[in-house]
């Protein structure tokens, strides 16, 4: 499903945004990590992975009343870090999603996020992809996936995004 306004104004009502300087509010991905955050915002004792976070934003928070997961490459690309940080509550797993990296527990997870990762998922790769993810969660866990798409109204300037929406 898509992100509505009204989710994201319920999240910005919620006070997520005060976890932000008020120079940080406006960016996509502050966008997006309100969107998680207030999703799963009351959970505690759980298992909370963010896939692909690198120097998680979400975990930082997550971390404090649950057991936070960083599952990333640590390869330094698209923005990331090269290196895995040291977050409070935070455990790191070194691997990518959809190479079903023996490192990556199944049937583990209690929620299963990524923000601003699945853009970057070749198209011949986006089912072993979330294939891997589901493996990752525990029977009844929850994913959620939240991408960069600029959606237009003219369908041809946007071919590239209209066919990873059929996806």
């Amino acid at each position: 499903t898509f992100v509505t306004k009204e989710r994201y104004w319920a999240a910005e009502d919620a006070g997520v945004l005060s976890l932000y300087e008020p120079d940080d509010w406006w960016h996509i991905k502050n966008i997006q990590d309100a969107i998680v955050l207030h999703t799963y915002s009351a959970l505690q004792d759980k298992r909370i992975a963010d896939v692909g976070g690198s120097d998680s934003r979400t975990l930082r928070h997550f971390g404090k009343a649950n057991e936070g997961y960083c599952i990333d490459a640590f390869e330094g690309e698209h923005g990331g870090i090269s290196a895995p940080p040291e977050i409070a509550g935070v455990r790191n797993i070194i691997a990518m999603m959809g190479t079903f990296n023996a490192a990556v527990p199944r049937a583990h997870f209690d929620v299963l996020y990524s923000i601003s990762v699945v853009e970057h998922v070749a198209s011949d790769q986006m089912d072993v992809f979330f294939e891997d993810c589901r493996q990752a969660l525990k029977p009844g866990g929850e994913m959620m996936h939240l991408i960069d798409l600029y959606v237009e109204d003219d369908s041809s300037a946007n071919a590239y995004e209209n066919e990873r929406l059929e996806l």
